[in-house]
């Protein structure tokens, strides 16, 4: 159960009005989280419009490539992976947009994982305030963490945006899996994307020891990885990669990186915490 759901009484898409779900739709629309996002803001009317339409059975990845993506009736999505990727980046705008502008909306449009419909919840009206932050402990402060930004696409080809963004998030779903290390989640960190960032600023803002950055390039068939630790409170570096590949498969492409950085990062705070106990 996500954190969203767990506010969310027994309402279902098939009980909340046609007119309320519209509304949302619309704030979502012309948030500022949704500004610059043509083709998420295209995916995720085509998605909601086809819902509210009574035709949710009919999106599948084959159709949205065509109606939405205007990839032709050639499109093959083994292929291609536009759809999958945007699908994707469509969940993280959403969870942003909830964890910010729309934290006190109404109602909730999600697109869960593993289909391409959404969903749309209403909230418990007893949900009517913000919590208050939650200080950091003395403990939690001491604890090891850290932040993955996204990582940066430095070439004009939005196959390059949508590659960085899914590496980014198996990065941090790879660092997830070492005990002990605090990883912020991706709908925090995803909001420093899109230009350089004060890593110290970072630091502080998200209460953790450790930032991790990089870079991609892509030239043709050609892809080139940057990856780098900083401690967040001096920037200095506390590991530096690069790595490249000829011809290689996205997915192949990403879960080695994520690996690999999982790898000499868990290495990395092994010998951090053996030396300073």
């Amino acid at each position: 159960m996500t954190p969203l759901h767990s506010r969310l009484p027994d309402t279902t898409s098939s009980t909340v009005p046609a007119d309320q779900v519209q509304t949302e739709l619309d704030k979502i629309l012309h948030s500022r989280v949704f500004h610059g996002t043509k083709l998420l803001r295209r995916l995720l009317k085509f998605v909601v419009d086809q819902t509210i339409a009574g035709n949710a059975g009919s999106l599948k990845e084959s159709t949205l490539g065509v109606d939405v993506f205007e990839r032709g009736p050639a499109f093959d999505p083994r292929m291609d992976p536009i759809v999958r990727v945007d699908a994707r980046r469509l969940r993280i705008k959403l969870s942003q947009y909830y964890e910010s502008e729309g934290l006190l909306d109404p109602l909730i449009v999600e697109v869960p994982k593993g289909t391409y419909a959404p969903l749309f919840s209403l909230r418990d009206s007893s949900f009517n305030s913000v919590p208050p932050p939650v200080p950091a402990s003395e403990d939690s402060a001491h604890r090891e963490s850290i932040a993955v930004l996204p990582f940066v696409s430095l070439d004009s080809d939005p196959e390059s945006q949508y590659f960085s963004d899914g590496l980014t998030e198996e990065v941090i779903t790879a660092l997830a899996r070492i005990s002990g290390l605090r990883v912020i989640g991706r709908s925090t960190t995803f909001c420093y994307g899109g230009k350089a960032q004060d890593i110290r600023r970072v630091g502080r803002e998200l209460n953790v020891q450790t930032v991790l950055e990089g870079s991609v390039r892509r030239t043709g068939k050609r892809v080139r990885i940057s990856a780098r630790l900083l401690d967040a409170t001096d920037c200095f570096y506390l590991w530096s990669e690069a790595w490249e590949w000829d011809n290689a498969d996205t997915f192949a492409v990403q879960k080695e990186i994520s690996d690999a950085i999982e790898k000499v990062t868990r290495e990395t705070f092994r010998r951090t915490t053996g030396a300073a106990s």
